[in-house]
């Protein structure tokens, strides 16, 4: 495996790909538009990259980047190379381009209840597998409440928040509830 990365810019060649990679992967509910993304990742503090193994294009990933932290608030794998590494080595992409950094990110929580929980399940696990470790810290996102996992035992709730109210234009004011186990 030869992965690269490429910024993701609205010209590129590959945009239809990221774009579609997007659609696919999120749902509606967890999706900002990508007109936003691009503005985004013209700025200090955000990156937003596509994965390549050769030609094969293999994922994407949205980070937002402050002095301690990278919240990666995208990953995607495309559709046709799951299961193959790329999810983990897209990952560990980002843990050596900010090397010393505390690595978060958001997943659904564990509620049984969950359509979707078998892969709920699979999710935690692929990323505690990748070092993530469970804060137990649930935040609400609208009506949806997501489970934070970070690469740091010792998580920095303040440094998360900052990363948030800057995604939110400052608007945002995240609260934390204890994950129920």
């Amino acid at each position: 495996m030869e992965l690269r990365r490429i910024a993701v810019i609205k010209k590129s060649s590959n945009y239809k790909e990221v774009k579609g990679l997007m659609k696919r992967a999120f749902p509606k509910n967890e999706r900002v538009p990508m007109w936003l993304l691009n503005y985004w990742a013209k700025k200090d503090g955000y990156d937003f990259w596509s994965y390549y193994d050769g030609e094969d294009f293999c994922g994407i990933c949205f980070a937002v980047i402050n002095k301690k932290t990278v919240f990666i608030w995208y990953l995607a794998v495309n559709d046709k190379m799951r299961s193959c590494g790329y999810g983990s080595a897209i990952l560990n992409d980002v843990k050596e381009k900010y090397a010393g950094c505390e690595i978060t990110l958001n997943v659904e929580p564990l509620y049984t209840t969950a359509d979707n929980y078998e892969q709920r399940v699979k999710r935690i696990a692929f990323y505690a597998r990748n070092g993530f470790l469970n804060t137990e810290k649930i935040i609400k996102f609208k009506k949806d409440d997501f489970l934070v996992l970070s690469t740091k035992k010792d998580f920095d709730e303040v440094t998360y928040k900052e990363i948030l109210r800057k995604l939110s234009f400052g608007l945002f004011k995240p609260n934390f509830t204890q994950e129920n186990k």
